[in-house]
């Protein structure tokens, strides 16, 4: 199967995250597009869309640094 140029830089970037480093949001978009899988429950670091933080974010929901609320959790 011959993959597309979008595709091997999709995965690059996913590698890139899962080693820690923050994606932007275009980059996010494009790992979202060719590798997100609901199946899979890939988790990405990047900076929460809510608080800023560096929390987990799964597809479009808030990290687990603050659950959405915008606020830090202490626990």
């Amino acid at each position: 199967m011959v993959k597309r140029i979008d595709e091997i830089f999709a995965e690059e970037l996913a590698n890139q995250a899962i080693k820690g480093v923050n994606l932007t949001e275009s980059e996010l978009e494009l790992v979202k597009a060719y590798l997100y899988d609901p199946l899979t429950e890939l988790d990405i670091p990047v900076d929460c869309y809510v608080c800023g933080g560096d929390g987990w974010l799964d597809y479009k929901l808030p990290c687990s640094a603050c659950d959405g609320s915008g606020e830090i959790r202490k626990d």
